[in-house]
């Protein structure tokens, strides 16, 4: 996609991904290792997901919750 950057990032059970645009002042690597560092999160606060149990209003939640404690 021209003008953007697509980062996918995969943990033990989830996938996760980012578009940033050529022009956000954002810096790709760091943006990488923040979606991984998510991903971390989610698996450390789902448990149900290693029995293949996916609450999708919880993954929301807890994606909300912790995209709000970093702004």
């Amino acid at each position: 996609m021209s003008g953007n950057i697509i980062i996918l990032k995969r943990s033990k059970h989830l996938m996760g991904s980012i578009v940033i645009s050529d022009q956000d002042n954002i810096d790709p690597k760091e943006a990488e290792e923040e979606l991984n560092e998510l991903l971390c999160h989610l698996e450390h606060m789902c448990p149900e997901l290693a029995k293949e149990q996916l609450d999708s209003s919880k993954i929301e939640y807890l994606v909300e919750q912790y995209a709000s404690n970093i702004l």
